[in-house]
């Protein structure tokens, strides 16, 4: 039995409990939010001054190496977490370390910002990723194990709803430390070494407060962790398990779509719309994208357990597709925000409502952990795929001098944003080939 008891599917797990679970997904996308965003690209140019290095190169290799330790490392803590007989429990000791893993590599990200160190900023990133990487190996795993099937979609609800709040920290911390200094102030490198610093609290907090009341029990599997046989036990037929092959794949082509742009967003603004200051412009933009992810998530969640899940994410999936050429129009800067917050709307129901349909269409329930951390690739692997797919087509087109400054082309963010369109409106698709869910 897991830690908390479900002996029956009437029992419900009280709402405070299903917030407090969620509250690590918190800080965890509060780190991810002020580095993807604003952090890593004023980062990349810092770094680029230095070194004559390419940005959108920089950051598109940068973020692949950094995904292919990302895409690796819950498959095996998944693992390890499910058979994990610790006294304080399967889960807790993973994303305690990893979490104090993450806080060290924020650290060296820190330095290298304030001494323009490449290899540093490089390494910070891998390490970041290891450690975040583990302690969502194992966090992946605790909504399939303590949520019974009739509260997973308002559960996930409030993950998402924690995830933007996350989100919502992340811009607010870099782009008030970072908002307004020119790439070549040497202020700009000691105020992204105080975002590291800030997000690190901000991670550890939210940790602290998830790890203080969670429950959790030692795992009860009797099985040892074979590295050979695990390896092999991590495919999971697609053949006997349709269902969760055609999520997977479906979730792979969205954010195959959402990482081959998102990174690209603050060099967008710049380039397309026109702006010289883009940090703040960006700061709003994905404010009010989570502002309609906000609205969205947790309706969603409770619609999607009453209506059912496939239906919603048909029509939010095609709605982003088309959204997201709405960009490519884009001339001012109120239409991005505009545009910006419907695709938030639209993007909310689905990372709520896919959340819920992963969690139902795991293989079993005793490996949760290992079964999560598969799916949970889908989510990692476009982020080895979707930045240098994206830097190769804003290169593709070249670039323009435009006021003694480098930009690149309409032609190019047009390009990446069709490709991406293309991805989004394939990750409703193939949710067609589904039996069984509704």
């Amino acid at each position: 039995m897991n830690a908390i008891d479900n002996k029956t599917e009437s029992n419900l797990l009280p709402q405070w409990y299903l917030v407090v679970i969620s509250i690590f997904g918190c800080g965890f996308n509060a780190v991810w939010s002020a580095l993807l965003t604003v952090g890593f690209a004023t980062h990349a140019q810092v770094i680029s001054l230095a070194t004559k290095i390419d940005t959108a190169k920089l950051i598109g290799l940068t973020m692949a190496a950094g995904a292919i330790c990302a895409t690796v490392v819950p498959l095996y803590v998944g693992g390890l977490s499910d058979r994990c007989k610790n006294t304080w429990g399967k889960r807790k000791p993973y994303i305690f370390y990893g979490t104090c893993i993450s806080i060290v590599s924020l650290g060296i990200m820190a330095f290298s910002a304030y001494y323009q160190e490449l290899y540093s900023f490089v390494a910070g990133f891998v390490l970041l990723q290891l450690g975040m990487n583990t302690a969502s190996g194992a966090y992946l795993g605790i909504i399939p194990d303590q949520v019974p099937d009739h509260q997973k979609g308002t559960a996930s609800g409030y993950m998402n709803m924690m995830n933007l709040i996350g989100v919502v920290i992340g811009v607010a911390v870099s782009g008030l430390l970072l908002r307004g200094i020119d790439n070549a102030d040497p202020l700009l490198r000691a105020r992204l070494a105080m975002m590291y610093g800030a997000i690190a609290g901000v991670l550890f907090l939210m940790m602290s407060i998830t790890l203080g009341k969670m429950k959790d029990t030692p795992s009860t599997l009797n099985d040892k962790f074979e590295i050979v046989e695990y390896t092999k036990s991590l495919w999971i037929s697609p053949k006997k398990y349709p269902n969760f092959a055609w999520v997977w794949i479906t979730r792979f082509m969205v954010m195959l779509g959402f990482y081959s742009l998102s990174p690209y967003l603050k060099l967008y603004l710049g380039d397309v719309i026109g702006l010289k200051d883009t940090v703040g412009p960006l700061q709003s933009l994905l404010i009010l994208i989570v502002i309609g992810q906000t609205i969205s998530s947790v309706t969603s969640g409770f619609l999607a357990d009453k209506f059912g899940r496939i239906r919603m994410i048909y029509v939010s999936n095609t709605l982003i597709s088309i959204i997201t050429l709405a960009f490519v129009w884009c001339t001012t800067l109120t239409h991005a925000l505009i545009v910006g917050l419907l695709f938030g709307i639209c993007y909310g129901v689905y990372t709520t409502v896919d959340w819920a349909l992963g969690t139902s269409v795991l293989p079993t329930k005793t490996n949760s952990g290992k079964e999560m951390a598969v799916w949970h690739i889908a989510i990692t692997l476009p982020q080895s795929f979707g930045p240098p797919i994206g830097a190769f087509l804003l290169g593709l087109y070249g670039s323009e001098n435009i006021g003694g400054v480098d930009h690149y082309t309409h032609m190019g963010y047009a390009t990446l944003m069709t490709l991406s369109a293309i991805y989004f409106a394939l990750g409703a698709f193939g949710l067609r080939f589904l039996k069984g869910v509704k």
